[in-house]
């Protein structure tokens, strides 16, 4: 599950990109829910969209670290 704080057309490009669109069990992004990060509506709306219904949903380094990767390349 990924859960991204932006502009949807954008987000969904870099996880292309990285090739993380295929593997994500889900992905919640704030320009298509209308609340970001660290708003836990947006937690539980991707605990909803997630294929994967007991992923456990937290925003920690990894998931900034592999935007920051996707964003510099």
């Amino acid at each position: 599950m990924i859960v991204t704080n932006g502009d949807a057309r954008q987000q969904r490009e870099k996880l292309r990109r990285t090739g993380l669109h295929d593997v994500a069990t889900g992905i919640a992004i704030s320009g298509e829910l209308g609340f970001k990060k660290p708003d836990a509506r947006i937690f539980e709306a991707a605990r909803s969209l997630s294929h994967d219904h007991g992923a456990e949903v937290s925003s920690g380094y990894c998931s900034r670290t592999i935007t920051k990767r996707a964003s510099s390349q």
